[in-house]
């Protein structure tokens, strides 16, 4: 009887071993499943800020374009109003001339009249 319960406590301690050795593996499943959840919560908030980040350039760039847009506009705005401008003064030269012009041909007309009525064979009747 001593042998049999000497043989059922080995067993009885066999089977405990085994017990708390499967204890110790699922309390390091466990522990592993805790770090793989954390690095995945890690990893999640990474993407977050880099979704963050990302969507922030994409806002400066945006922000960047109409600003480089608007900035076209104006310059272009600025270039035609000067172009306005000396077309305008063009304009004005051009007219200018023509009437130097006419004005120096009607001088030079009357100067030769002048002359040809001054000049001694003009006053003799030619």
């Amino acid at each position: 009887a001593t042998s049999e319960a000497e043989a059922s406590a080995r067993e009885a301690e066999a089977k405990a071993r085994g017990l708390a050795a499967l204890e110790k593996r699922a309390a390091e499943a466990e522990a592993a499943a805790a770090g793989a959840a954390r690095a995945r919560e890690e990893a999640e908030a990474q993407a977050a800020a880099k979704d963050f980040e990302l969507e922030q350039a994409k806002q400066d760039c945006a922000s960047a374009t109409l600003s480089a847009q608007q900035e076209f506009a104006a310059a272009e705005e600025r270039l035609r109003a000067q172009l306005d401008t000396a077309k305008q003064v063009m304009a004005v030269l051009r007219q200018q001339c023509q009437q130097a012009t006419r004005h120096g041909s009607a001088q030079s007309s009357t100067e030769s009249t002048e002359r040809s009525t001054n000049s001694p064979s003009g006053a003799r009747g030619g």
